[in-house]
């Protein structure tokens, strides 16, 4: 039989065995927090960038059915503190035979800004006419995550040419071109010749 100190002393040996595998264990659970945190990360970012994608497809369809985009992008052009106006819009709804083009184009332009700021967070857009004009281009920014700051600059969209658009501070941006199309072609004030 062993002496009374000594069986003390396994006793405080068992009990430190258990607190250095809860500790242990608690490293590991914290590991995988981690990797789930940034995994969830990554997939919002991803899930962001794919919503930035949809909506610069929408507005490219939108493009596409006017019979002359190319006459009406100007009403499409925005910047980045610009938010969507909602008389331009329920004026072309409610008396839709007496918006001409032009008013129809700059309510669809606001409808779509409506759709990128509730799209995505703290959603802005800038489209701008490129230099030949035959072209905008649309860069969609959104809130960044705090922890991924060097992706933003590693992401950073290419330089926009003589339009000169940067991304603005603590967001992610995406810059996509649109091709304009011109189906009519006006022939005098009150005539087009469409394909």
């Amino acid at each position: 039989m062993k002496p009374a100190h000594l069986r003390r002393w396994q006793h405080g040996i068992s009990l430190l065995e258990v607190m250095v595998a809860i500790v242990i264990m608690a490293m590991g659970i914290l590991g995988v927090m981690g990797m789930q945190l940034r995994t969830l990360s990554n997939s919002q970012d991803s899930v962001r960038r794919t919503q930035a994608l949809r909506l610069i497809d929408d507005l490219s369809d939108r493009l596409r059915l006017l019979p002359n985009a190319y006459a009406q992008s100007e009403h499409y052009l925005l910047d980045w503190s610009a938010q969507p106006d909602a008389t331009a819009v329920t004026a072309c709804l409610t008396v839709a035979s007496q918006c001409n083009p032009a008013q129809f184009a700059l309510a669809d332009a606001n409808r779509w800004l409506a759709t990128v700021q509730s799209g995505l967070p703290l959603g802005q857009a800038n489209v701008f006419a490129t230099d030949d004009q035959r072209q905008l281009g649309v860069m969609l920014a959104w809130r960044q995550n705090k922890e991924d700051s060097d992706a933003a600059e590693a992401l950073a969209p290419p330089s926009t040419g003589a339009a000169s658009i940067s991304c603005p501070a603590e967001r992610i941006c995406h810059l996509q071109y649109i091709s304009l199309t011109q189906r009519c072609i006006p022939v005098d004030d009150t005539t087009a010749y469409c394909q």
